[in-house]
């Protein structure tokens, strides 16, 4: 219970500095902004540029999982059928070898 009280006065106390943050930002002067030259990295990040990247990438990755899923359920379906072919059709399957002792009586006596 400590430990969950303890949690919530540092949530709380840093919600507290989030709004006082924010309350003070618009005092921050237009001016002062208009002057600090912007780098390259900054007008790239404002500009529509990784807007359209991300939704080409999107495009993209819901093409590709959509493929990905139908091929995969194919490949589903094949396996699926071989199984089918490879089971009994009575049901009941007995083992190929019962043990390990029979299997090295035969090998004996195919040598022989």
């Amino acid at each position: 219970m400590f430990q969950y009280i303890l949690t919530l006065v540092i949530m709380f106390a840093l919600g507290t500095v989030l709004y006082l943050v924010a309350r003070s930002l618009p005092r921050v002067s237009a001016e002062r902004a208009e002057e600090d030259r912007r780098g390259l990295v900054e007008r790239w990040v404002t500009s529509e540029i990784p807007e359209k990247a991300d939704e080409l990438l999107n495009s993209f990755l819901f093409k590709f999982f959509r493929r990905l899923k139908l091929v995969l359920l194919k490949v589903d379906n094949i396996l699926g059928k071989r199984i089918e072919r490879v089971k009994p059709e009575d049901g009941k399957s007995e083992p190929l070898v019962s043990n390990f002792q029979d299997l090295t009586e035969e090998k004996k006596d195919k040598k022989k």
